[in-house]
């Protein structure tokens, strides 16, 4: 009978799968552990068994394996189960091939049976004369490959659960093979360094310095060959340090290692910046950032020959040198400012800007090398002038956000801003800081050539002209602007001056004095009648001010569009002429509506058209604004200004210009209701009304603040002149201005609102964090402050820091006003670990742990103490303890 009445075939000819074939009786299972260790398979007689052999020997054979194996150790119960026998037939085999716990299934081919690929691992002295009988040819003289025996059929592409028994051992292996064939190939060493290094990550203490020593053996060998190798020496470093843990006090070897290296390679960014992870004492860090002050200011061979003129990787290169010394000086600077004070910190300041005004009298005087570009040397002066007023360095030059930048500083210098405000609260007097800024301007003069000069000077002049601004002198404000007005003027050098009549008439609009800037917005209006930007401002100005001129702010209006299109001589245009003209150049809804298209000017191209494409934009949106406010009956007045504004943001392509959009957009949106107060309301309709506005204007400052970056990429020129992406920093400058905005329409007491759906919309934008824990502070809601800043100061662990001393000493703050001085006192430990050379951390830190921590805490605070700021903690708190 062929078939059961359940339908299983028992035919003995079909040639179909059944499911008795998929079944492995227990002498397979033994023939298929054995084949990880052939050398332990013998037959009944103690003869070993061949690949050759056929399969019902081999079976035997393994049967009589197991048998003779594990007879012994059979169960007190009774005979072994076929479970139990696999498992101390694995125990064996696992003894016999040196594995050591846990044993893991490892992934060579599947083999079913013996195979002469396999090395034989023999379990006793008498099996390794069996190995040579199966390792070339059999006794006929077949091959290798022909002579293996798959006992089950299965191919050479079947594999077993993993590669290898070890993924990190196989590549440590591959790749000692390949160093073997390419001894002096740097990515084949560096590979095989790294790959001893990240096995070490999975042993235990003693076997993870053994692997790390072997990963450094790797590397050191190669430097023999090369010591110039700025890839063998980047990796070297952080090996190294990891294999002290950065200690640097009991290390005299390392410290002549790392001392020969910035020796070797004085110009490498990446081995310094692997240098000062280091933990250095005080004295030896400041000494490294002189070294290298004075080597990237002494450099020469990268400038010296006047070809380099002309060779565009020589600039680039040049330019990388001149922005990393900026920012070195900026480093050591801070380090000077946070460890020992503002008077250590100006001096420092000054012995570098006196050794460049050296260097700079030596170049002029022999046309030889200078170190720094000429707008950076203008940084370092405005960093200077901003130290002396304000006793800290600009915030600009500090990432905004958690940073793994050395002590949370950008990578990259931007521009240098003082913010003047008014003479009450100048600290300088108003003479000293004049003769700081003539200094600086005579310091940062590189040449003769007056118009050069202004132009790379503007920053310095644009501070200047700031700081008279706020004393309220308007003539020398005046007087200043008119000089840089002549000489960009007779120099053609359009852009800058365009950028002073800006700067001139924001600053003449707090004057107050509505005759004096309408006379500086005429002049600018007429000397760039195509700038958009300054039709725009001057527009806002005349509609805003006190007297209100509508026609002229329409004059202004039509003067730009009139400089970029032919009007054919038409003037004195309506607000609905022109709202159609702005309409039409700009095509907006020009695929819906058929409209003519409008003549440009002879000169002005549509590339022109397209920088100014922004404030075209929202003078178009301040005239359907002035339209809808109007007696005019149009149908033009379909259009409403939010959904142009909306149009408007998605119409340009650059960030900044969808900044500058979406910032007079919530400017519109907040003029259109008074601030949010209970008191105000006067029905249940306005009520409702108010609130309808402020859901709706709440959710259009959260699209603006999430969809506007705040991480940023600076590019610049690498080592090897290619130009290449920088570290990521944080800047929240634009969000901070939309929040101040958005918290107007907010009373004091109903912010805190507002500061929650902030805070976790933004959590690590630290400036706005502290904003709202000091406001917290005022109040003396120190629990609202400690659940605020919890999520910073506990991030201490992660490569990202906060480096706000100000937020630690709040959170501290915080905690010690409600009485918990031991919870403070570890935050403090917290904040020494993520700035460890912060003066005014450790005083709080050491005043704490004086009067509530144990002994060992203090006198272990004590040696970290004199490590990172050069001074015991008796010294540090003499005041306290007199």
């Amino acid at each position: 009978m062929k078939y059961a009445l359940t339908g299983k075939c028992h035919d003995s000819s079909c040639r179909a799968q059944h499911l008795s074939d998929t079944v492995v009786d227990r002498n397979e299972i033994y023939l298929d552990l054995l084949s990880y260790c052939p050398t332990l398979i013998k037959s009944a007689d103690g003869n070993p068994v061949q690949p050759s052999d056929p399969l019902d020997v081999q079976l035997k054979a393994a049967e009589a394996t197991v048998e003779n194996l594990c007879s012994s150790r059979n169960s007190k119960t009774g005979p072994r189960s076929v479970e139990e026998t696999c498992h101390t037939l694995l125990n064996l085999i696992n003894r016999a091939l040196g594995s050591k716990n846990p044993y893991t299934t490892v992934f060579n081919r599947r083999n079913f049976g013996l195979k002469s690929s396999v090395k034989n691992v023999s379990a006793t002295d008498d099996d390794e004369d069996s190995e040579a009988d199966v390792m070339d040819t059999d006794e006929n003289g077949s091959s290798e490959k022909e002579a293996t025996s798959h006992l089950t059929g299965a191919e050479d592409s079947e594999y077993r659960y993993y590669e290898a028994n070890d993924k990190h051992r196989s590549d440590i292996e591959r790749l000692n093979v390949l160093l073997g064939t390419k001894p002096k190939d740097e990515a084949v060493r560096i590979k095989l360094a790294q790959a001893y290094f990240k096995h070490s990550r999975g042993t235990r203490q003693k076997e993870n310095h053994d692997f790390i020593k072997l990963a450094l053996h790797t590397l050191c060998i190669g430097i023999e060959e090369n010591d110039q190798s700025e890839a063998l020496w980047s990796t070297y470093i952080p090996m190294l340090r990891q294999l002290h843990d950065g200690d640097t006090c009991h290390n005299q070897d390392e410290l002549l290692v790392l001392d020969q290296v910035v020796i070797l390679l004085p110009l490498s960014k990446c081995i310094w910046e692997e240098v000062f992870k280091w933990n250095w004492s005080l004295e030896k860090l400041l000494a490294l950032y002189q070294q290298l002050t004075e080597n990237l200011m002494t450099r020469k061979d990268i400038w010296s020959a006047e070809e380099n003129l002309e060779n565009t990787p020589a600039i680039l290169e040049f330019d990388y040198y001149s922005s990393w010394l900026v920012q070195v000086v900026a480093e050591h600077t801070h380090l000077l400012l946070s460890s020992k004070g503002k008077a250590d910190a100006k001096i420092g300041l000054q012995t570098v800007l006196r050794n460049l005004s050296d260097l700079k009298k030596i170049a002029s005087a022999i046309n030889d090398f200078f170190p720094l570009r000429q707008s950076d040397m203008c940084s370092l002066w405005l960093i200077y002038i901003h130290l002396m007023e304000f006793g800290k360095l600009p915030a600009t030059l500090y990432d905004q956000s958690l940073s793994s930048h050395m002590f949370g500083m950008r990578t990259g210098i931007t521009d240098v801003i003082i913010p003047f405000k008014s003479s009450r609260k100048l600290s300088q007097p108003p003479q000293k800081l004049r003769a700081f800024f003539k200094a600086s301007l005579q310091s940062c003069s590189f040449n003769n050539d007056s118009a050069q000069n202004s132009s790379s000077l503007l920053p310095i002049y644009s501070s200047f002209i700031k700081f008279e601004a706020s004393l309220d002198n308007w003539e020398e404000v005046a007087t200043v602007c008119e000089k840089l007005l002549n000489v960009y003027n007779s120099s053609e050098n359009y852009e800058d001056e365009k950028n002073v009549w800006l700067l001139w008439t924001d600053l003449f609009i707090q004057s107050q004095n509505t005759t004096l800037v309408t006379q500086v917005f005429d002049r600018a209006v007429t000397r760039f009648p195509e700038s958009a930007e300054l039709a725009y401002k001057a527009a806002i100005y005349q509609i805003n001010c006190e007297s209100r001129d509508l026609e002229a702010a329409m004059t202004y209006l039509e003067s730009c569009i009139s400089a970029l299109v032919d009007l054919e001589g038409r003037e004195g245009l309506s607000i609905v002429v022109l709202y159609k003209l702005y309409k039409q150049l700009l095509k907006h809804d020009a695929c819906l509506k058929t409209a003519a298209q409008l003549k440009l000017r002879d000169g002005v191209t549509t590339a022109q058209v397209e920088r100014e494409k922004t404030y075209l934009w929202l003078s178009y949106c301040l005239l359907t604004n002035l339209l809808q406010q109007s007696d005019f009956n149009s149908t033009e007045k379909s259009h409403k200004v939010p959904d142009l504004y909306e149009t408007a943001i998605h119409s340009v392509s650059s960030v900044e210009d969808r900044k500058t959009i979406w910032l007079y957009y919530i400017l519109h949106l907040r003029s259109t209701a008074t601030a949010v107060s209970a008191a105000e309301k006067t029905s249940v309709a306005d009520q409702r009304q108010q609130i309808i506005w402020f859901k709706r204007f709440t959710s259009i400052v959260r699209r603006c603040l999430q969809s506007m970056p705040c991480v940023y990429h600076s590019s610049i020129c690498s080592d090897n002149n290619v130009v290449t992406g920088k570290p990521s920093y944080s800047d929240y400058t634009f969000h901070n201005q939309v929040v101040s905005i958005y918290l107007e329409c907010f009373t004091n007491g109903q912010a805190s609102v507002a500061f929650s759906m902030l805070t976790d919309l933004m959590p690590a934008n630290l400036p706005l964090v502290s904003r709202v824990a000091a406001d917290y502070l005022k109040v003396r809601d120190n629990t609202s402050t400690s659940s605020l800043l919890w999520r910073i100061t506990s991030s201490f662990g992660s490569k990202e820091r906060c480096c706000y001393a100000k937020l630690w000493k709040m959170a501290v703050a915080a905690h010690c006003a409600e009485g918990r001085h031991l919870k403070a006192l570890r935050i403090c430990q917290r904040a020494l670990m993520a700035k460890p050379r912060c003066k005014e951390l450790w005083h709080d830190a050491a005043a704490l742990a004086l009067a509530y921590g144990d002994r060992k805490d203090l006198d272990k605070m004590n040696s970290q103490c004199q490590l990172n700021l050069g001074i015991n903690i008796p010294t540090l708190l003499k005041g306290i303890l007199q």
